[in-house]
């Protein structure tokens, strides 16, 4: 009995002493960084200093055209906007069968329907400006060839794609009251197809062969009031109604537009006359209250040091953060209400030849998905540390950098920011 109760006590006891052991062993790797701080030499302390003065210039430039193709996001409609000017959005796309068929000699054509339907996405904006002012939407045959595998820019020349031979046109009221614009086309395409060789639905090429798809526009008015999305993964198509001779049953034929290897692409052109920013766009010489960016290939910001190479002249600096902190107009004036701002904005370095290099955060992929605007202090803010580290040591060049929406192919918002607003916060350390 006495034997038991001793080994039970050893056993409790080497129990206690392992826990006693372990917590000794852990709580001499816990981290303290500021362990023996307090009894350093002032001297030898590392002290972290701050700086929001660095001048800070702004301006507005037109952006160059955009690569609008592959999307599946469509852009249609028309807006005025008072600081912005106004803003026209239209589309090309190719349809092509949606499987292998034929038609019959004896088949009788009816109708051909364009059935667009609308996006429906609630983590973005479906729509732009004010919906509830009806537009003419007019759909017109392609004449020239278009291919999948090649690129097209946002500021193609609409002109340049069709003749003028219009398929057919609606006027509708944007939105929500329909999932799916249809416009009704010439039923004479529908005689086309039919009479077509089996070989034509065989495949994409051979169909492109004769018919080549649609440019989409909104006819302008005195009245441009949205800019609407349509998704083309959302069974965007082109129906072709026929009947058979003996009967009057409608028969339906599909010719999707996201069919592989159909083109697509989005276009858009801008008229900044008459606005405000007009006489300022790309000189950077004027001092402006106010900047732009603008989604649909409209406008960037171009952000300029021209003191920053100041930075460690005199003694020896590194730079621990560098925060640009950018920020939007008050509502009165840049009315987010109606005209909400750019969701996301990416950075880009100016060469000395005018064109594109990517920060040297992109390397470490600390911004460069994007950054978020925060809707409730209206603010953008970029850690640019490493940026101006290799400006101030010359190993690339001071030509300041250019803010831009990272989606403006697919979207149609706009930034108004206001210059004064605009900060650049330095936690540096010198050595």
């Amino acid at each position: 009995m006495k034997i038991k109760n001793i080994m039970k006590f050893i056993s409790i006891s080497s129990l206690f002493v392992v826990i006693f052991f372990v917590s000794i062993l852990f709580s001499c790797n816990k981290k303290d960084e500021n362990f023996g701080y307090n009894i350093l030499p002032d001297s030898d302390k590392i002290k972290l200093l701050f700086s929001d003065t660095t001048t800070v210039k702004a301006s507005t430039y037109k952006m160059d055209s955009l690569i609008s193709s592959s999307v599946s996001v469509m852009l249609l409609g028309n807006y005025a906007d008072k600081l912005c000017g106004k803003t026209s959005a239209s589309f090309a796309l190719q349809f092509a069968p949606e499987k292998e068929f034929r038609f019959l000699t004896v088949d009788i054509p009816d109708s051909v329907v364009l059935n667009l339907p609308f996006r429906i996405d609630s983590l973005s904006n479906n729509y732009y400006g004010d919906i509830s002012v009806s537009q003419k939407i007019n759909v017109y045959r392609l004449t020239e060839k278009l291919s999948y595998v090649n690129n097209y820019y946002s500021h193609k020349n609409p002109s340049d794609l069709h003749s003028g031979e219009l398929l057919g046109s609606v006027t509708y009221r944007p939105y929500y009251s329909i999932d799916t614009l249809r416009i009704t086309l010439k039923s004479e395409l529908a005689k086309t197809f039919i009479e077509q060789e089996d070989t034509v639905f065989s495949s994409p090429e051979k169909f492109f062969e004769i018919f080549e798809g649609v440019y989409i526009e909104a006819e302008s008015s005195e009245e441009d009031k949205s800019i609407v999305k349509f998704d083309r993964n959302a069974d965007m198509r082109i129906d072709v109604f026929y009947h058979k001779e003996s009967t009057t049953v409608p028969v339906r034929a599909k010719f999707p537009a996201n069919v592989e290897k159909c083109a697509a692409f989005n276009m858009f052109s801008h008229q900044y006359e008459g606005t405000d920013l007009y006489d300022n766009i790309g000189d950077d010489t004027k001092e402006t209250e106010l900047v732009y960016i603008q989604e649909t290939g409209g406008l960037r910001t171009k952000i300029q040091f021209p003191n920053i190479k100041e930075w460690g002249k005199d003694e020896k600096i590194v730079i621990k953060r560098a925060e640009l902190i950018v920020e939007t107009a008050e509502d009165k004036i840049s009315e987010e209400s109606n005209f909400p701002a750019v969701n996301k904005l990416l950075l880009t370095g100016i060469a000395d030849d005018g064109g594109y290099y990517l920060l040297p955060e992109y390397n470490n992929g600390s911004i460069y998905s994007g950054v978020n605007y925060d809707s409730e202090t209206k603010k953008y803010r970029f850690d640019i540390a490493e940026y101006l580290t290799t400006v101030i040591s010359g190993e690339i060049p001071n030509n300041g950098i250019y803010i831009f929406s990272s989606a403006g192919k697919i979207n149609f918002n706009r930034s108004v920011i206001q210059v004064n607003k605009i900060k650049l916060a330095i936690t540096y350390v010198k050595i």
